[in-house]
C-alpha cells in the first residue's frame, strides 16, 4: 500500500524511499516524453489508442494514486461482501534485473510483502449455510 506504483516508468522497487516525490515525478515525465517509451493501456486514450496528455508535469503528490489499501483490509472487505479466497498469487517486480532478482523473496514471510507488485486472486462466492 506504500509503494510508489510508478513501475511501467521506473523499474525499481522502493525508489520512493531515495529520492523526493518531485523528482520521482519529474522523471517519470520525462520519460512518459520519450518516444521509445511504450504507455499502459490506462495512459491511452479509449477511443484513439493514442498516447494521453503527461499527466506526471502537474503531479504533486502520491495522494490521488494511492489508496493505501493493505492485503489484511482488502482480504477483509472481500469476506465481508460473501465472498471467500480461493487463490491468492503474489507477483514480484518486474522491469529491471535488480528488480526481478527479488521475486524470491515474495515468500518469505514478515518481510515478504515489501517486495510484492501486485497480487492477483481468483474469488468464489461463499454460500448461505
Amino acid at each position: 500500500p506504500y509503494g510508489h506504483h510508478l513501475e511501467s516508468l521506473l523499474p525499481l522497487p522502493w525508489v520512493h524511499l531515495w529520492f523526493a516525490p518531485k523528482t520521482l515525478f519529474a522523471a517519470c515525465a520525462e520519460i512518459y516524453d520519450d518516444p521509445t517509451f511504450v504507455p499502459r493501456i490506462w495512459d491511452r486514450d479509449p477511443v484513439t489508442g493514442g498516447r494521453r496528455p503527461n499527466k506526471w508535469r502537474a503531479t504533486e503528490s502520491f495522494e490521488p494514486f494511492l489508496n493505501k489499501l493493505t492485503r489484511r483490509d482488502f482480504e477483509s472487505a472481500v469476506s465481508r461482501a460473501g465472498f471467500a479466497i480461493a487463490e491468492r498469487r503474489a507477483h514480484g517486480f518486474a522491469g529491471s534485473t535488480p528488480a526481478r532478482a527479488t521475486r524470491p523473496l515474495t515468500r518469505v514471510p514478515v518481510v515478504g510483502e515489501c517486495f510484492v507488485s501486485f497480487y492477483t486472486y481468483r474469488l468464489v462466492r461463499e454460500r448461505d449455510g
